[in-house]
């Protein structure tokens, strides 16, 4: 957001990803390529025959299909030139006026597309954007590299290197449908491990949708999110605001959510209540809105010397037990 700056089209953006998320990586990877916010975030809009930009070249093999180590900086070039020709529609733009879409969307421009022969990971034609992500789709190396992603994401820990060619060619083999991998992660015996148990650390936006689950504000006291402070002022003081993550690569996970700084501000998302919200009488009953019920004994009597409801519950999303699934 801070780069695209029209909040409509990061909103667009999310629901491509919706719709997609749970069907073909391959098609979420061409509708997100030449999605109008990834086009101004990646500067894919300045990319044409006449001035190259790498920048989405670069990241979509980086970051989204190959990994590291997979391509050249001769494979970044051709990429780019095929990603050519792109551009969004942005209102009163005096040189997008003759553009037929509208406005908003994307537009592709054939004077502005570099229609050379291109060759991308040794494949030599003349590549468009959807004929180079055929060529990274095709290389063995995406199907892995996306799974194993898949699979840090839903198990916490990394998949042994057997592990993720066989999830790599499960996904190959599957023409890179995204639930018969997630089914084959949760077939996996890492996926119930004991080094799979509290390995995965909350994000803070996952806190808090835990913390407004177990105890929802009153609704008399109107939208939380509406009220100046509230979710959006403690997110922000933990560097979580949904659609402004710090890079390209999006928000940190893992132990980096475990500083000093996001321990601490874990408890300014508290000021998501108006007023003081009807937490349980009890221990025992505050935990089970949480769902935690593997408590260490030192929690349990941490939370029972509290006796205030109000500081109690911020004891529980301070806790160790929650800062981890």
């Amino acid at each position: 957001l801070q780069k695209v700056r029209v909040p409509y089209l990061m909103w667009q953006q999310h629901l491509v990803v919706r719709q997609h998320a749970t069907g073909s990586f391959a098609a979420l990877l061409k509708a997100v390529s030449r999605d109008p916010a990834m086009l101004m975030y990646l500067d894919g809009v300045s990319n044409s025959v006449r001035e190259r930009n790498e920048n989405f070249g670069r990241e979509v093999m980086e970051l989204f299909t190959l990994g590291r180590g997979h391509y050249t900086e001769h494979d970044v070039v051709e990429a780019s030139r095929a990603c050519t020709g792109w551009v969004v529609n942005v209102p009163g733009r005096p040189a997008l006026r003759a553009l037929p879409n509208p406005p908003w969307t994307a537009a592709f421009v054939p004077s502005r597309f570099d229609g050379g022969v291109k060759t991308l990971l040794g494949t030599t034609a003349n590549l468009d954007m959807d004929g180079a992500l055929d060529v990274l789709l095709g290389h063995e190396a995406t199907a892995e590299h996306v799974a194993g992603k898949l699979y840090r994401e839903l198990v916490g820990t990394p998949p042994p290197p057997g592990t993720v060619k066989r999830l790599g060619r499960r996904f190959r083999d599957a023409d890179y449908e995204v639930m018969p991998l997630v089914e084959a992660i949760v077939a996996d015996p890492g996926f119930t491990a004991d080094a799979a148990r509290g390995a995965k650390v909350r994000s803070p936006l996952e806190k808090l949708v835990a913390l407004l689950q177990a105890v929802p504000p009153d609704p008399a006291d109107g939208r939380v999110t509406g009220r100046r402070g509230g979710a959006g002022a403690g997110l922000r003081s933990l560097g979580y605001v949904p659609f402004v993550p710090p890079n390209v690569a999006g928000f940190p996970a893992g132990t980096a959510l475990l500083g000093p700084h996001g321990l601490v501000h874990t408890f300014d998302l508290l000021s998501v209540y108006p007023s003081r919200p009807a937490v349980p009488a009890t221990v025992d009953d505050l935990l089970a809105r949480f769902a935690l019920h593997d408590v260490g004994t030192r929690t349990r009597r941490v939370l029972a010397d509290e006796r205030d409801p109000g500081g109690r519950l911020a004891l529980v999303l301070g806790s160790p037990e929650l800062a981890v699934v």
